[in-house]
């Protein structure tokens, strides 16, 4: 069996330096945005420190290698499949029948197909997750995250953290085995590209720009990682506006115009980035499903495009995970 060694030595005996460490940590993740609001007394005007962990865990270096080596083959595999209308469709036909939600996403994706898709461009912030394997100390994947992928901004900050604590506990050595992370820089690029993609062939029809689209919870907790996202865009290029809207509100203000332009309260969106939409929760009645319709029937660039996210499904992931079916899609 392997078992990695951990970083920080534990239990620590100095309870009172501890109960420091644990102060400062809370602290520290507070004043640098790695935060949400409480779930169970949420309010506006509060927020309240992420969970995270006081020490880094240690990971074995040849697996975490591994695991970034091959991200952008599960990219590409995913989009392929994401595009492979009748390898989807097949996938999914079975679990229509007993899931009426992917049973309606399914349909919006067969009408978008029907009706002939609008905007042919879709973005792709993915995130594939992992934890080792205690026998054999190596990488197995748990999911591939397609849509609202989560928690790029937290962690590209809690390293620093990180850091700090090794630094506190005096393994300096330790420091330098902490890898960088460009997460949440990389998806506020990504996004901006699509943004400019959008913008130059797009010749809008208003002197104001058209703006970015955060699709979010009405009463959404995970707001440090989503701010910390939006001001880095905004940081990257502060002519770009963007706006937060759930889908109840989208629902209710939407409008469709020439060559079928997104308008949000005469707003003009060319990029819509979903963090809410991929659970029933968010859809209460026919006015949230059809604002995912007429958002997908537009011309904004959309992330992820409702394909993507039928692509990242548990019962598509079930089946492309055989070794059959990846050569059969990929290669």
């Amino acid at each position: 069996m392997s078992s990695q060694q951990l970083c920080v030595p534990v239990p620590i005996k100095d309870k009172e330096f501890l109960a420091e460490l644990v102060e400062k940590g809370k602290d520290w993740t507070l004043l640098h945005g790695i935060a949400r609001r409480s779930k169970d007394h949420f309010s506006h005007d509060t927020i309240t420190f992420a969970p995270f962990l006081l020490f880094p865990s240690t990971f074995p270096e040849t697996e975490f290698k591994k695991a970034k080596k091959i991200q952008t083959t599960l990219n590409q595999l995913m989009h392929t499949v994401a595009h492979d209308h009748q390898f989807l469709l097949n996938s999914l036909s079975e679990i229509t029948n007993v899931d009426p939600f992917m049973a309606r996403l399914v349909q919006i994706y067969q009408e978008i197909l029907t009706e002939g898709v609008t905007q042919k461009v879709s973005l792709g912030l993915f995130r594939s997750d992992y934890m080792v394997d205690s026998p054999t100390g190596t990488i197995k994947q748990v999911e591939f995250n397609t849509i609202a992928s989560s928690f790029g901004a937290l962690t590209s900050i809690l390293p620093n953290w990180h850091r700090q604590v090794l630094s506190l506990c005096g393994l300096h050595d330790k420091i330098d085995n902490i890898p960088l992370s460009n997460t949440l820089t990389g998806y506020a690029s990504g996004i901006l590209q699509a943004y400019d993609l959008y913008h130059s062939r797009i010749r809008s029809k208003s002197f104001v720009s058209p703006a970015i689209l955060f699709v979010i919870e009405d009463n959404g907790f995970n707001v440090g990682d989503q701010r910390l996202l939006e001001f880095e865009i905004q940081r990257q290029a502060p002519h770009v506006r963007v706006i937060r809207r759930s889908l109840t509100d989208i629902g209710n203000h939407l409008q469709l115009g020439d060559r079928r332009r997104l308008y949000i309260t005469g707003i003009e969106i060319a990029i819509v980035y979903y963090r809410a939409g991929y659970s029933p929760a968010a859809y209460y009645s026919e006015l949230e499903w059809d604002a995912r319709l007429q958002m997908e029937r537009s011309l904004a660039i959309k992330c992820p495009s409702v394909q993507y996210q039928l692509a990242g499904s548990k019962k598509n992931s079930t089946r492309i995970s055989s070794t059959w079916n990846s050569r059969e899609i990929y290669y």
